[in-house]
């Protein structure tokens, strides 16, 4: 079952000023296909892929660095589902894509002013191994909208400052129109 409530971001936490104030970032925005913006770090790779979505990679850390941390957007009909159903679909198709996947946290939340979801999950990857991801889902306009963030569990607190500044910058424009998001406590 999923817990209801609202979180916000604390932009007033020192750590993550310091982290994302030394970092710069770029702003992609695609308002045919997709309709969002964000910022991203502007040592991240970005990819898009297939109409239905963009993909940001940061950097390898070393050689041996076989899996990249990763935020990604996918937009997709939403097929009038609830923010419950949107939700329930995730869960089960993580849970067919990934071994040993693990649900560590479930709840509702409030996003860009609408109803959305907030996963937390483990799993592990055929190809890079032990991962951990945060998903955040809404819709708007008969869209669904999931945020993915992914990383080796070692790491996923590391970055989520860096997460943080993109989930907060993330819109959804709608007629020319860019909407401001709420701001998340995911910690």
């Amino acid at each position: 079952m999923i817990d209801s409530f609202e979180i916000k971001i604390d932009t007033t936490n020192s750590a993550i000023n310091e982290t994302t104030s030394n970092n710069s970032f770029l702003t992609y925005e695609n308002n045919s296909t997709l309709g969002i913006k964000i910022q991203y770090p502007s040592s991240w790779e970005r990819l898009e892929y297939d109409n239905e979505g963009v993909l940001f990679l940061s950097p390898s850390e070393s050689n041996s660095d076989k899996f990249l941390e990763s935020f990604s957007i996918r937009v997709t009909p939403s097929n009038n589902m609830s923010v419950s159903e949107l939700a329930k679909e995730s869960i089960d198709n993580d849970g067919l894509q990934y071994t040993h996947f693990q649900l560590i946290e479930s709840k509702v939340i409030t996003f860009n002013g609408k109803s959305a979801y907030l996963l937390k999950y483990t799993f592990t990857d055929k190809l890079f191994g032990n991962g951990m991801a945060m998903d955040i889902g809404t819709m708007n306009a008969h869209k669904a909208y999931v945020l993915s963030y992914f990383a080796e569990p070692a790491k996923f607190s590391n970055y989520l400052p860096t997460i943080k500044r993109m989930i907060k910058s993330f819109s959804i424009q709608n007629r020319n129109e860019i909407r401001q998001p709420s701001y998340l406590d995911l910690l």
